[in-house]
């Protein structure tokens, strides 16, 4: 074989490309910038970490100062220390997703939570199903002051009336009576909640509630009939919501004067007696405000007419003069009523004597 033909044999055929470049390996980052970078995510975490914790405790105190009692602090200022409703929406939210041992005052969040506005309803909706009482309880009143915004959260509330925790029970049953309109789902199961309680601040706020929704189909001949039995009610409170609501009902109440007269009697089974002076006027009142329907009541006003208590005196004239020509028989009590010690006593026994002559 010729020298030419070996040396052609030896290189490559051409192909008319170049050949590719060889690739490039990748660059390693070493242990010690791996130690860096590690340090610098760790302090960026840090610091993080405390910018959380710190709002987190500014919220906490916030949120304290609006549940205190002394001295009381107004809404407006605990927004305003968070930046305003909307601000303060956002750090609430926040706090109330750290853990317990960052944010250890949830109840007290919760409760500030509901003077944000519309915004906040999705997280107290959440907070109706924590674990602690307390929060329950919070969620259920901060419901309440976003009135009809509310209004979807009734199913839930309403299933707080059968809560274990009685002041959970109490809170959603005073946020019933707020978290409308509507309302007439939520009167039924109020009638039967006061009628069937064991603790009173339950019956008192289902009471409350009834007062506040008014006479409204369905469920108005139901409230009144188990309003008519919260007037038997061993504590004083109890009885005064109830009578008041009865009032609130006027002529649809009429069923409940047998009731109401009862009511008027003292010491009905009630520790304090300031309690039960206040719990007889308000069944004078209410007597007063269902109007003609209540002659049937008008010999047991006549009587409180003689109490010794001048307010409940005055009570008695007043519901005589609303329930107008139909207490003509109380003429004479009227006018003995008019001489009365009390300038209060006595000009009410004046307007009402005016009423049963039919002159206004």
């Amino acid at each position: 074989m010729s020298r030419k033909k070996k040396r052609r044999e030896g290189r490559p055929e051409a192909s008319g490309r170049e050949p590719a470049p060889a690739a490039a390996s990748p660059r390693r980052i070493s242990r010690r910038a791996w130690i860096v970078i590690a340090a610098n995510a760790a302090l960026l975490l840090a610091g993080l970490a405390v910018l959380v914790q710190r709002d987190c405790r500014r919220t906490g105190d916030v949120a304290l100062a609006f549940a205190s009692d002394y001295p009381p602090v107004p809404v407006r200022e605990c927004l305003e220390q968070l930046g305003g409703a909307e601000p303060a929406l956002r750090h609430l939210r926040l706090y109330l997703a750290m853990p317990r041992w960052i944010a250890p005052h949830r109840a007290e969040a919760v409760g500030l939570l509901g003077s944000c506005g519309p915004g906040a309803r999705g997280r107290l909706l959440a907070a109706l199903a924590e674990p602690d009482g307390r929060v329950r309880a919070a969620a259920a009143s901060a419901l309440g002051l976003l009135g009809q915004d509310a209004a979807s959260a009734q199913g839930e509330l309403l299933k707080l009336l059968a809560d274990e925790d009685p002041e959970v029970r109490a809170a959603a049953a005073s946020s019933l009576g707020l978290a409308g309109p509507p309302f007439g789902p939520a009167v039924e199961p109020l009638a039967g909640l006061l009628g069937s309680d064991r603790e009173w601040k339950v019956r008192a706020r289902a009471a409350e509630s009834l007062d506040r929704i008014g006479p409204i189909e369905p469920g108005s001949a139901a409230a009144v009939k188990s309003l008519a039995r919260g007037l038997g009610d061993r504590e004083g409170l109890v009885r005064e919501a109830a009578a008041k609501a009865l009032g609130r009902y006027g002529p649809a109440a009429r069923a409940a004067v047998p009731e109401l007269v009862e009511a008027l009697a003292p010491g009905r089974g009630d520790r304090s007696e300031h309690l039960d002076a206040i719990a007889r006027m308000s069944a004078a009142e209410a007597l007063g405000r269902i109007g003609p329907g209540a002659a049937e009541a008008v010999p047991a006003l006549v009587r409180l007419l003689a109490d010794p208590k001048a307010s409940i005196r005055l009570s008695a004239a007043e519901a005589l003069g609303r329930i107008g020509p139909a207490a003509a028989g109380a003429r004479t009590a009227l006018e003995r009523a008019g001489k009365d010690e009390s300038e209060d006593v006595r000009q009410a026994a004046s307007a009402a004597l005016a009423r049963l002559r039919g002159r206004y």
